[in-house]
């Protein structure tokens, strides 16, 4: 029976070996850097600002659901993200106005 000397790592291939890992490791780090950066503020700050007009409507009541029928809602008006006005006025027609968010 004949036995196998262990082999031994030559120091090229050690160099070689701490290269790829320190490369490896930088790309990773930059990978993380991108995230991170990437994930802050996306807006570009422009904040307007919203005017309420109007009685505010009546809180929501399960005992009279109903408190608010028949009441006109209070006017909105802002900008949209471009900085254009933008209102929602009581002017008789219904409307439905749906709050998103993105997450």
């Amino acid at each position: 029976m004949t036995a196998t000397k262990p082999s031994r790592s030559s120091p090229r291939s050690s160099r070689s070996r701490a290269l790829w890992l320190l490369v490896g490791g930088v790309a990773v780090a930059a990978l993380i850097l991108a995230v991170v950066l990437s994930a802050g503020d996306t807006g570009d700050g422009v904040v307007a600002e919203v005017t309420v007009s109007g009685d505010p409507l009546p809180v929501l009541d399960a005992a009279a659901p109903a408190a608010a029928s028949g009441m006109v809602a209070p006017e909105v008006t802002g900008a949209d993200f471009s900085g254009e006005p933008v209102a929602i006025e009581a002017d008789g027609t219904p409307k439905a106005i749906i709050f998103l968010t993105h997450w």
